[in-house]
């Protein structure tokens, strides 16, 4: 129930007397009381009815709905028993961008309490029922294998907010909105990476974009390697619904990742074949021949040329039992931009991207301008540095075995 709908009930005579701002709050529960500071008894989205009884005192009213501001009320509802309701009241109401609604004395506040507890309760039946029939949708698309596309096409229908999915470090994976701006996206994640909470953090953004957002993290990956929710407008306006419905939508985009990480074990274990074979130089009875058929494998032409960079990560930021999956995924994210399709594997303490070098040569290269070397293991002096929790550490220009240049 929002605090319009409760103005529009007749026979309670509410009357609004700040501006319109607010009306659209989502009431959640009504809250009685004569506190002067009833601030460890209040809830987002409460409507509070007071009889105005703790106003005698200069200061009074401003440290009570400051109170009540802080928690996030809905509105406040004044009684008129005892007269009309203050100036300082009022004023104070305004100043902190709280609805403030007056109680004529012959309207009691139980009969706002049942009526607001009977709005919600045939509000929360029918909640109830879209909420399950989404959650159906989203575990059937999920189970079919549907994709984040179709989970995306899915959820525009039913959120009525505009929603994006970002990593960490700002690559937009898909949404139910217009594409994000690039320099959006890059304020989105580091406003993410530095949240002090989580799922639920409200930024403000300003530029291109500018407006409130809140932010949902998506699983229980380390920040710099994980995804979040991005939607347009502050959480704490949302009706309840809404709230559930970007929840069930970050837990099945969890389960979608988990899916997609699972199906890429295969790859995984194969680039780690390559990668540990190229290394060893054909030491190991590991052939030219046999590396090319692992190359091809994986859908790499053993005839191609790549670029190969060996990426470490300090030891404190990427930490845990799967520490190095999540390494390999930080170090293809870094990769993205100029390859999609690399092939990450761990070799040793470092992590080593390979792709199919560019056609413009190596200028392009991923996040740095680096000067490539035609011999392996000999580091030449890079440009440009990404983050410190991971950074290339060697980078190599490589002609694959099997197209006539030597390898070792």
């Amino acid at each position: 129930m929002r605090v319009r709908e409760l103005l529009d009930v007749p026979d309670l005579g509410l009357r609004l007397l700040t501006d319109v701002a607010g009306m659209d709050r989502a009431i959640l529960r009504v809250y009685t009381t004569d506190l002067p500071d009833p601030s460890r008894y209040l809830s987002q989205g409460d409507l509070v009815l007071t009889g105005l009884i703790w106003c005698r005192m200069p200061g009074d009213t401003d440290r009570f709905v400051s109170a009540l501001a802080r928690a996030g009320v809905a509105a406040l509802g004044a009684g008129e028993a005892l007269g009309k309701v203050p100036d300082e009241v009022l004023q104070a109401c305004g100043r902190h961008g709280l609805p403030l609604l007056a109680v004529p004395a012959e309207t009691s506040f139980a009969a706002v309490t049942e009526e607001v507890g009977r709005r919600l309760s045939g509000d929360r039946a029918t909640e109830m029922t879209r909420v399950l029939g989404r959650r159906r949708l989203l575990l059937s698309a999920v189970a079919d294998g549907a994709g984040l596309d179709a989970m995306f096409r899915l959820m525009s229908r039913e959120l009525g907010a505009e929603c994006w999915l970002l990593t960490g470090l700002g690559r937009v994976i898909g949404g139910t909105g217009p594409s994000l701006p690039r320099p959006l996206a890059l304020r989105l994640a580091c406003e993410y990476l530095r949240a002090d909470r989580m799922p639920a953090a409200e930024v403000g953004v300003a530029g291109e974009g500018a407006g409130t957002y809140s932010l949902f993290g998506v699983g229980g990956e380390p920040r710099i390697t994980g995804w979040f929710l991005a939607c347009a407008g502050s959480e704490q306006d949302w009706p309840h619904e809404l709230r559930e419905s970007v929840a069930e939508l970050a837990a099945d985009v969890a389960l979608e990742r988990a899916r997609l990480n699972a199906a890429r074990t295969g790859d995984g274990k194969l680039a780690e074949a390559i990668v540990t074979m190229l290394a060893s130089g054909g030491g190991d009875g590991a052939a030219p021949a046999e590396i090319a058929s692992l190359m091809r494998a994986a859908g790499l032409p053993p005839d191609g040329r790549y670029l190969v960079a060996a990426v470490t990560a300090e030891a404190d930021r990427v930490t845990g039992p799967n520490s190095e999956r999540w390494r390999c995924d930080l170090a293809g994210e870094l990769a993205w931009p100029a390859a999609e399709d690399a092939l990450v594997a761990p070799l040793g303490d470092e992590i080593v991207v390979w792709f199919a070098r560019p056609a413009t040569g190596p200028q392009a290269s991923p996040r740095a301008s680096p000067r490539m070397s035609p011999r392996m293991g000999a580091p030449r002096p890079r440009t440009g540095s990404p983050p410190r929790s991971a950074r290339p550490s060697r980078w190599w220009s490589r002609t694959a075995p099997g197209s006539g240049s030597p390898w070792g």
